[in-house]
């Protein structure tokens, strides 16, 4: 046999390889989105009095709105042509909305255990931040989304292109499915009372996922998302020292930093935390100078 014949047997055999196993990650990610995960939510007493109200719609409006668009009546969050789309439902009980959550149960699934009503595991839901939030968050924010307006606009779905499923597979972009990362069994946290502001400062950063990009150290590192940039140091040991609470407040607000530079809301969501109340926005960066 002659060489080039060889040749062609071995690019033959290893481009059957290589296809077999792109098909193979593809078909694990499919598996891996689709699969039914039966869980038992840990159950919470909802309030619906005017402080559990005022609660809830503070984090709403806020982080539930930064993906699933400020009237909640669902958002695309991504739309590459690579990646495919994520979209974020509809969550009020208006036309296309998702109204089967009729029941806190299934609320409590969805936001603390990371798990749709049928018992798919939910794509980028925070749910391993929310696993944190105390009793009165938690109950404050199911009360609040009871009493959403209708919202009339059909969900779009979801569809991840076979490149972004290959590299869901292999791990590229992290584990996207809080499910998985959660104990399912762990109680709700217990209100907390005289607390100091970086105490609470703490709190908040565990909630809103400041350690997801910038380490648990605060000190930075890459994220999971290839086309993000390395998130910064954010302690006084970093360049945070030289900013004041007006830079940081300007930072929240304009997403615009002390140097003058814009940040991209994909990777740093300021729109979202500007609609925290000031008192919470002093508390963080509080806590963040204190380390």
């Amino acid at each position: 046999m002659t060489s080039s014949k060889w040749i062609w047997i071995i690019t033959g055999s290893l481009t059957i390889i290589l296809a077999a196993f792109i098909f193979f990650h593809i078909e694990r990610a499919n598996d891996l989105m689709h699969r039914s995960m039966k869980i038992e939510p840990v159950l919470l007493e909802i309030n619906n009095d005017s402080t559990a109200l005022r609660i809830g719609k503070k984090w709403v409006t806020s982080i539930c709105a930064e993906c699933h668009g400020t009237d909640l009546g669902g958002h695309t969050v991504v739309e590459d042509p690579i990646i495919g789309r994520l979209y974020a439902p509809n969550l009020t009980r208006g036309k296309g909305g998702i109204s089967y959550l009729n029941n806190n149960e299934h609320w409590l699934a969805a936001l603390r255990h990371g798990v749709s009503v049928t018992g798919r595991p939910l794509v980028l839901m925070p749910s391993v931040e929310y696993t944190k939030m105390r009793k009165e968050d938690v109950g404050g924010i199911i009360a609040y989304l009871n009493t959403l307006p209708p919202v009339d606009r059909i969900n779009q779905k979801s569809a991840f292109k076979p490149m972004a499923k290959f590299l869901l597979s292999l791990g590229v972009f992290g584990n996207l499915f809080s499910a998985d990362l959660i104990d399912h069994q762990a109680p709700i946290p217990e209100n907390r009372k005289n607390e100091t502001l970086a105490e609470r400062g703490a709190y908040l950063t565990e909630i809103i996922g400041c350690q997801g990009c910038h380490g648990s150290t605060f000190t930075g590192k890459y994220t999971g998302d290839p086309m993000s940039p390395k998130a910064p140091n954010i302690t006084p040991a970093g360049n945070f020292s030289k900013w004041d609470y007006e830079d940081f407040s300007n930072l929240m607000n304009t997403g615009i930093t002390r140097d003058g530079k814009a940040v991209n809301n994909r990777f740093m969501p300021w729109e979202a935390y500007s609609r925290l109340p000031e008192n919470e926005l002093k508390a963080i960066y509080t806590y963040l100078k204190s380390l």
